[in-house]
């Protein structure tokens, strides 16, 4: 694989992710930006092995934050 292929496979992987997880639980994303706000956005690090995002909800300010990473590591 070269350089410009390999840098496609990450957005690529992203997109199908996102695909799959909003028909799997018939998500509406547009729905989801106009009710909530994101705070923060932890890129995945190799060291931590995770990666994370933290959102308020516009209708009641409660925060959400969602980790993806190894257990070991969101639990520690």
């Amino acid at each position: 694989m070269n350089q410009s292929s390999s840098s496609l496979v990450v957005p690529l992987k992203r997109q199908f992710l996102i695909s799959w997880v909003v028909l799997e639980f018939d998500m509406d994303m547009e729905e989801l930006k106009q009710n909530f706000t994101i705070l923060h956005v932890e890129a995945f690090n190799s060291e931590k092995k995770r990666s994370a995002v933290s959102m308020r909800s516009k209708a009641d300010s409660t925060i959400h934050v969602n980790w993806k990473g190894a257990a070991e590591m969101i639990l520690f």
